[in-house]
């Protein structure tokens, strides 16, 4: 634990690869990753976006979640940008990690980026570990070696073959999730004002918390926007917001030693008692018996 926010990490941070990391793309081999690194070291998190391929056994940990990697196949790990994560039994893992911007994904910059039509941001449809049965191993497994023989090769338009690819894999995943734990998909009139939201909230969330402003943002009225996002989430624009707000204050009670009143002054709110009961009331603990709970069975997420 420490007294400061969870470490924000760069992309491609501490690989031991001669190959310089691309300011908007890496892609190499997850054991080759320096676990000397002292920033590797505790919990931490990324601006941008990580894609592992697999095998076990291990245990990712996303958000202070235990997600078992099997030995017997291979796994996908998506990991979101602010999510705070880790590994244990690292030294029993290998194969490919992919870390790319939205930039580099969209090949243009956002927003919105498409990302969010994979169900690979906040509010994911996709899990964080989504084990590989043959069918989705077969399909995954010729891109994952497709995306390091471009980023390796650097052939005539490889970023192109590489985003590509990328876009396969999760297409993939996603079809492969919705298959077997059948979900509703948002689609519709509403789904791109959806989509625009929830990239402004996470771009936003620390100093804007009204729905009002964010629809302004938006250019449509603060009720239609509600209504909106409520044919398409089954929730409120406001509760989209506070729901965002309270999982960082979760991952900052959880992996610092900030006070209450500071992760409350970080989060914007400018009376630390009102920070406490709206957190009391959604999660039905305060803070102090929320880090108190979690921290009996804790110990640091170690890389």
């Amino acid at each position: 634990m420490n007294d400061r926010p969870v470490p924000s990490l760069p992309l491609g941070c501490c690989s031991a690869q001669k190959r310089a990391v691309d300011e908007d793309v890496f892609v190499g081999r997850f054991e080759l990753v320096d676990t000397r690194c002292a920033r590797l070291a505790n919990a931490h998190r990324h601006d941008h976006f990580e894609l592992f391929w697999l095998r076990g056994p291990g245990v990712h940990i996303n958000d202070s979640r235990r997600y078992e990697l099997p030995a017997d196949r291979p796994s996908l790990v998506l990991v979101g940008p602010g999510q705070v994560h880790g590994w244990e039994l690292r030294d029993r893992l290998s194969g490919t990690v992919a870390s790319f911007t939205s930039v580099f994904f969209d090949g243009r910059e956002p927003p919105p980026s498409t990302l969010h039509d994979y169900g690979f941001t906040y509010r994911a449809e996709l899990p964080p570990v989504l084990p590989a049965g043959p069918e989705l191993e077969g399909e995954v497994a010729p891109l994952v070696a497709r995306c390091e023989r471009e980023y390796a090769e650097r052939a005539a338009r490889w970023d192109e073959a590489l985003r590509a690819a990328l876009r396969l894999i999760l297409a993939s995943a996603l079809r492969f999730h919705r298959r077997n734990e059948p979900a509703a998909a948002s689609s519709g009139p509403g789904h791109e004002l959806v989509r625009c939201l929830q990239a402004l909230v996470e771009e936003k969330f620390r100093h804007q918390t009204s729905v009002a402003a964010f629809a302004r943002d938006l250019g449509v009225t603060a009720g239609h926007l509600n209504e909106v996002v409520r044919g398409q989430l089954g929730t409120t624009a406001g509760e989209l917001i506070r729901a965002r707000l309270l999982l960082e204050a979760r991952r900052l009670l959880i992996h610092t030693e900030l006070t209450v009143a500071e992760i409350a002054y970080h989060l914007g709110y400018e009376d630390p008692s009102y920070f406490a009961k709206t957190f009391r009331r959604v999660s039905g603990r305060s803070p102090g018996e929320f880090r108190a709970s979690i921290r009996e069975g804790h110990r640091t997420i170690r890389e």
